[in-house]
């Protein structure tokens, strides 16, 4: 194959990428304060955001805009209900309030009743219920509990692609009659959209609105990076020939980097690390060690070496893997109950010449590699008996 035909290739995959990560950086999408607070994918402030903007004393001082607004998109899900469908016409948002985690009483699973709703609103003897979910699982009997105590009240089930509770959950309640299901990527989009160009002239409102809109975005692969997969799946699809030979060569590159490892592996097992571990322990002598491979991580975990003992009571884990750049990194750390990463990160930080996660090129030998990981191994266990 014309190796300018892969050149060709590279060169425009790297302009769509590099035209996605001018538009992110002219639109400012990568500023996000959500993901900044790494709050984007924590259902608690998804949650407590919603509930604000739902209340209608919620502190953003629109009054029910917003509440109406989330009626209008969500009421005509109730297609085989025609009750739940008018709920909405009679429900005053005017005197209405929001509330999260609705505590109904202890749960009993055998009568399906108590728990906690995530969100609900009130108007009167009405309530709107929403069951917000984003990664965790449904409770047992969680809807149909909900269901028990407020039995002429809609509910909501969010999740961001609108999928449908578990069989467990929702019993014998049915979809578009006793509950509806809504997603993020559509339903909450379309909300915030709408909420956005009702207060256009409220700016503090309008852009905080803003970074939730690409927020949500971005969990439901709606973002600039989302579009940029799209954009190269098809320049994928366009040059198959060329995209196979780079495959190829990656695949190739890759078995060579699994083999060193493989290899490092075996020397650090070898009888001769094991006496030189073990000679730096002589100051340690409570501490026991056993080398091996306790984690199968995808088949890339390569490598661990577990150190432990009561007095500790944590684990020294000592890695040697692959990573992303088909280079090699090993890393140390201490992991466990009393919180001696702390410590390890003070020892490797109080001296220049050691690194807490180090980088080696495939043209190191292994034997330079395990002496240079003994030696920072070594620095790493006489530090910790000071400190302990």
């Amino acid at each position: 194959m014309d190796i300018k035909q892969i050149e060709n290739l590279l060169e425009k995959t790297q302009i769509i990428r590099n035209k996605y990560d001018d538009l992110a950086e002219y639109t400012g999408e990568n500023f996000n304060v959500f993901k900044i607070l790494r709050l984007d994918k924590k259902e608690l402030m998804h949650s407590a955001f919603i509930a604000n903007l739902l209340n209608t004393k919620g502190n953003h001082g629109q009054k029910d805009i917003f509440l109406k607004l989330f009626i209008n998109e969500i009421k005509a899900q109730f297609s085989e209900n025609e009750a739940k469908s008018f709920f909405f016409t009679d429900f005053n948002t005017s005197k209405s309030f929001c509330k999260e985690e609705e505590y109904i009483g202890r749960v009993d699973y055998e009568l399906g009743l108590g728990g906690r709703i995530d969100i609900i609103v009130k108007s009167g003897h009405q309530q709107i219920l929403i069951e917000n979910k984003i990664g965790a699982g449904d409770q047992e009997a969680q809807l149909f509990r909900y269901y028990n105590h407020y039995k002429e009240s809609p509910i909501i089930y969010l999740t961001p692609f609108g999928d449908e509770p578990s069989e467990g959950s929702k019993g014998q309640l049915e979809n578009t009659k006793d509950f509806i299901c809504i997603s993020y990527e559509i339903h909450i989009v379309n909300w915030i959209e709408q909420c956005i160009k009702e207060i256009a002239n409220k700016p503090i409102i309008r852009e905080t609105l803003n970074q939730y809109l690409h927020l949500v975005k971005q969990i439901t692969n709606q973002s600039t990076n989302d579009k940029m997969e799209k954009e190269l799946k098809q320049l994928i699809i366009n040059n198959k020939e060329e995209v196979k030979t780079i495959l190829d060569a990656h695949n190739s590159l890759r078995n060579q980097v699994v083999n060193k490892v493989n290899q490092l592996y075996n020397l650090w097992s070898s009888t001769e690390s094991q006496l030189m571990i073990k000679e730096m322990l002589n100051e340690l002598p409570e501490v026991n060690f056993v080398i091996g491979k306790p984690f199968d991580h995808e088949g890339v975990w390569l490598f661990n070496s577990v150190f432990s003992n009561d007095r500790l009571g944590d684990v020294f884990l000592l890695e040697i893997h692959e990573n992303e750049n088909m280079d090699f990194s090993i890393d140390t750390g201490i992991w466990g109950q009393k919180g001696y990463e702390s410590i390890i990160e003070e020892i490797f930080k109080s001296n220049n010449d050691y690194r807490q996660g180090k980088t080696y090129d495939l043209s190191i030998s292994n034997e330079e590699i395990i002496q240079d990981v003994l030696k920072r191994l070594s620095f790493v266990l006489h530090s910790l008996r000071e400190k302990i």
